[in-house]
């Protein structure tokens, strides 16, 4: 099974404009989506209730879990029975060839970790994506609103290294990814965006500054995805 999961809390509007770019890919009908809710976004469930996409579960948390717990969780949760999953959090949008994507990566899942959605890549090309080890300098990052990787890279790598870290859950993977000798795989033109001013570490200020120049790959025409080796 091929798998999307959404972590959630209360914040309506982001929620719908990430509900409307999810409408715009091809063919989800191969993917099930997975909302997992927080106790304060219970206001949300008629939402993701009504939405016209039927491949999905919603599940509603009944203790908080917090922004380094709740993704562990239902990770763990998912990967029982999925063998790839898209993460996705309720303050994001996405480019509508992120399954093509996703399916691209799972065929080099023994060379690469993990495939980030988000870049600053400064020579766009939708069909070109890097390997990279160099994820902490200003120029290159994995930013953990949205990137998907494998059943085995989860369990293996992933999954022990998620609390290694006291600031967070991406600095634990990102700590680790030059130590173990694991690249990750970043898109030359970007795939997903940061929509969301107010959150546990978003400020108006700090979308403004980073995100809100932002274009995302919106052209599913003639994908031919290919791996180069130097991130430019």
């Amino acid at each position: 099974m091929k798998s999307i999961t959404v972590t959630i809390t209360n914040r309506k509007e982001y929620l719908s404009r990430l509900l409307n770019s999810l409408e715009k890919i091809q063919d989800l009908q191969d993917w099930h989506i997975y909302f997992s809710v927080e106790p304060v976004g219970e206001q949300l469930i008629p939402l993701l209730e009504s939405w016209k996409y039927k491949n999905k579960t919603i599940i509603q948390r009944l203790t908080k879990q917090g922004v380094l717990h709740h993704p562990y969780v239902l990770l763990n949760e998912i990967f029982q029975k999925s063998n790839l999953n898209i993460y996705l959090e309720e303050d994001i949008i996405v480019s509508p060839d992120i399954t093509n994507l996703a399916d691209f990566y799972l065929k080099h899942q023994n060379d690469f970790l993990l495939l980030t959605y988000f870049s600053r890549c400064s020579c766009p090309d939708k069909n070109i994506l890097f390997e990279t080890y160099e994820v902490t300098s200003d120029k290159v990052h994995f930013y953990p609103f949205a990137w998907v990787t494998s059943q085995k890279n989860w369990s293996d790598y992933i999954s022990k290294w998620w609390y290694s870290d006291n600031r967070g859950w991406d600095y634990s993977v990102v700590s680790q990814i030059q130590k173990q000798n694991k690249p990750i795989l970043i898109p030359s033109m970007c795939r997903s965006n940061h929509i969301g001013d107010y959150g546990e570490h978003a400020t108006p200020e700090y979308n403004l500054k980073y995100h809100s120049n932002i274009i995302i790959n919106e052209d599913i025409s003639n994908l031919n995805y290919k791996i180069m080796r130097n991130y430019e």
